[in-house]
C-alpha cells in the first residue's frame, strides 16, 4: 500500500470513528479498500492534500466527541426527576410565550385593520402582516378575480425602528405598487383615482403617519422580545444543563 493509500484509508478511518458517535451506519473500509476506486482516488491526492483533511476530520471527531459526551450528561440528567421536572417547565413556558405571540399577532393585526378602515378609509383594509412588513389594500366585497382585494391597490410599508442601515433613524417607508392610466372622474371604492385620493389624504396627515409609525414600532419591539424569550428557552431546552 502506498503512502497516499494509507492517508487515505486513515481519513475513512477517522470519518468512520465520527460516524459511530453521532450512531449512524459506518463505511465498509475494508471492502473499499481493496477496489480500484479506492487506488483511484488515492492517485488524484497528494500527501499534503490527505494530511490536510486528516487534520481536519480530526478536530471534527474531537468536536463529535464533546458533542456525544455532553449528550451523554443531558440525557442522563433528564432520566431524573429534576430533569423530567425541568423539561416539563421549559416546554410549558415555550408554550405559553408561543400562545402570547399568536395572541398578539392577532390582536395587532385586529388593530391595524382596524386603523386602516378610520384613517384611511372605509374600504381598506390590513391584507397582510409579516415580519417587518405591513399591506393595506381596497377590499373587493365583490371578489373579482376570486381576489378579496382590487389587484394593484395596495400601498406597502417597511418598518423597522433600528434598521441595519442607521439605527438611529430606522425604516419606515412606503411602496406603491400600481400605475398606468385611469379615469380619473371615477371615485367609487375599486377605481383607482379613489386610491390615490385616500393614500394621498393619509399621507398628508402627519398625525396619522406618526400613529402609525409609533404602532409599527411598538409592534415589532414587542414581537422581538417575545422571539427572544422563545429563543433563550429552546436553547434550555436543547441543553438544560446549560441553564
Amino acid at each position: 500500500m502506498t503512502d497516499r493509500e494509507k492517508l487515505l484509508l486513515k481519513t475513512y478511518e477517522i470519518r468512520n470513528q465520527i460516524k459511530e458517535l453521532k450512531g449512524e451506519e459506518l463505511f465498509d473500509i475494508e471492502s473499499f479498500a481493496g477496489s480500484w476506486t479506492f487506488r483511484s482516488d488515492a492517485k488524484k491526492e497528494t500527501v499534503a492534500s490527505l494530511q490536510q483533511k486528516i487534520e481536519n476530520l480530526t478536530r471534527e471527531l474531537e468536536a463529535a466527541k464533546k458533542a456525544k459526551a455532553l449528550k451523554d450528561k443531558i440525557d442522563a440528567y433528564l432520566s431524573t426527576e429534576e430533569g423530567k421536572q425541568r423539561m416539563t417547565t421549559l416546554e410549558e413556558q415555550k408554550a405559553l410565550e408561543l400562545a402570547v405571540f399568536r395572541n398578539y399577532r392577532d390582536e395587532s393585526f385586529a388593530r391595524l385593520n382596524r386603523f386602516a378602515k378610520e384613517v384611511i378609509g372605509d374600504g381598506w383594509a390590513l391584507e397582510s402582516l409579516c415580519g417587518n412588513f405591513v399591506k393595506f389594500s381596497i377590499e373587493d366585497p365583490q371578489r373579482r378575480n376570486g381576489r378579496d382585494f382590487v389587484f394593484g391597490q395596495s400601498v406597502e410599508v417597511y418598518f423597522e425602528q433600528h434598521s441595519f442601515f442607521d439605527r438611529e433613524k430606522g425604516r419606515f417607508e412606503m411602496s406603491i405598487g400600481s400605475a398606468g392610466c385611469f379615469d380619473i372622474q371615477a371615485t367609487k371604492y375599486g377605481d383607482r383615482s379613489r386610491f390615490y385620493i385616500e393614500v394621498g389624504k393619509f399621507l398628508g396627515n402627519e398625525v396619522a403617519v406618526q400613529q402609525l409609525k409609533e404602532m409599527l414600532f411598538l409592534y415589532e419591539e414587542n414581537m422581538n422580545g417575545i422571539k427572544t424569550r422563545v429563543r433563550k428557552l429552546n436553547e434550555q431546552i436543547k441543553n438544560p444543563l446549560a441553564a
